[in-house]
């Protein structure tokens, strides 16, 4: 093919329209306005969630895991790369039909995304990642090997071997670059398929595994409920993967591709928010019962109480009646307790301190220094009110499975003396 012959291929149709209708290359009917305005949205949503969360761990729990670098490399991809991709690939026509481009504009549409499929990859794999490490210790207990947590450390790992696997794939996918006229590409299109169908499935594995876990909690129903809806929130997630695996193959098969990976892109954008979304949420209440305690919002919720009474009421009721306390399993299969991370926040947050302390039957593996750990976490967060533990009674409570008590008890707290009794030491 001649240069000549090539640029007057480059403005033809992109694809031969459907009879009766008339290409139209200027001003295309398209989902541009819509694509900015979603954009913007949950950029600004996203950055929300991400600082809330971010505060909470720096401001009142002082404590960074590796999976909130993780979600810091994730929102920098996202704010600083995909969204600018994303605002490139609204501006040039997103959501037009096929027929209505010429093949420069349409190439020009797929080599942007590429780059966009590329940087998709890098915002979801951390951001997977570090929901999955934040379910293991949200809901497995240190040193235990459950099935959530063999399934957390599958997903971990399926997840990074395929994204990385699927990056490299896109980035070398045309020899080459510009295949135009004689080159070769890789047929994306099985990748895409691939890629939303194994979002969908552990998007249902990271909804259905929390619901496991906290309907075998022994805690109100009121706040299983709490708990249980905060985390449903993961089937917004799979819902939208289930959408972009429906456009993934109308790619494959259909021949207007510019229309539906368009579409495609779209739905990216509510499925890494939501993913941002179920990273962050859990940490809302801790977030709102600081605020709550400054000057201002103490005020608006005074005033809130004069007008709902009833609401405030309802809303500082201890446990429901008859209900088992929290930390303990529900099916009553285990003589002692495992307490993961989720019900020790939940513990010291309702106790005195000697409640805790007081009971052998909690076990936190690693080995269980009750009285450390909870001084430690109400050191860590100063600004909170902890009522005063009872010096005299505290009890540091390990596992009762040990003939004698752990070493590293002993060495690692100054001014407790361990007993005779081998399932707990009484501090003088």
């Amino acid at each position: 093919m001649s240069p000549i012959q090539y640029e007057s291929l480059l403005d033809q149709p992109a694809l031969s329209p459907p009879p009766g209708i008339e290409p139209q290359f200027d001003n295309p009917p398209s989902l541009k306005h819509a694509g900015f305005g979603i954009t913007v949205t949950l950029l600004v949503l996203i950055t929300l969630l991400f600082s809330m969360r971010t505060f909470v761990k720096v401001r009142i729990n002082h404590h960074l895991a590796l999976e909130d670098y993780l979600l810091l490399v994730s929102w920098v991809a996202y704010s600083g790369g995909f969204t600018a991709i994303a605002f490139l690939i609204a501006d040039k026509h997103v959501g037009t039909h096929q027929w209505n481009l010429t093949v420069r504009q349409y190439i020009d549409f797929l080599k942007t995304f590429q780059v966009g499929s590329i940087l998709y990859n890098i915002v979801v794999l951390p951001l997977k990642v570090a929901i999955a490490l934040q379910m293991i210790r949200f809901f497995v207990a240190p040193g235990i090997r459950d099935l959530t947590f063999w399934i957390s450390h599958m997903l971990i790992w399926i997840n990074v071997v395929f994204y990385i696997t699927a990056t490299f794939m896109l980035i070398f996918a045309c020899k080459p670059g510009n295949p135009n006229p004689n080159g070769r590409c890789l047929d994306t299109g099985a990748l895409l398929i691939s890629t939303a169908s194994l979002n969908t499935i552990s998007d249902a594995l990271m909804l259905v595994l929390p619901q496991r876990v906290i309907w075998d909690l022994r805690m109100p129903l009121k706040r299983k409920l709490g708990l249980a809806s905060a985390f449903l929130v993961a089937l917004l997630a799979l819902g939208s993967s289930v959408v972009r695996v429906y456009f993934a193959i109308q790619i494959k098969n259909s021949p207007d591709v510019s229309y539906n990976v368009g579409l495609l892109g779209l739905w990216s954008l509510p499925e890494m928010a939501i993913g941002f979304l179920i990273a962050c949420l859990p940490y809302f209440p801790k977030f709102l019962r600081y605020m709550g305690r400054k000057p201002f919002a103490a005020a608006i919720l005074a005033k809130w109480r004069l007008i709902f009474p009833s609401s405030a009421a309802t809303s500082h009721k201890s446990d429901e009646p008859g209900a088992p306390p929290v930390g303990a399993r529900a099916n009553g299969r285990a003589s002692r307790v495992v307490v993961t991370d989720i019900e020790f926040d939940e513990l010291v947050a309702r106790s005195t301190g000697s409640e805790i302390l007081d009971r052998p039957d909690l076990v936190y593996h690693g080995p269980a220094r009750w009285a450390q750990r909870v001084r430690r976490y109400r050191q860590e967060h100063p600004d909170e009110e902890w009522p005063p533990i009872e010096e005299a009674s505290a009890t540091v409570a390990y596992s009762a499975k040990e003939a004698s008590p752990p070493a590293s008890l002993a060495s690692a707290s100054e001014g407790v003396t361990i007993t005779n009794n081998s399932t707990r030491g009484t501090r003088d």
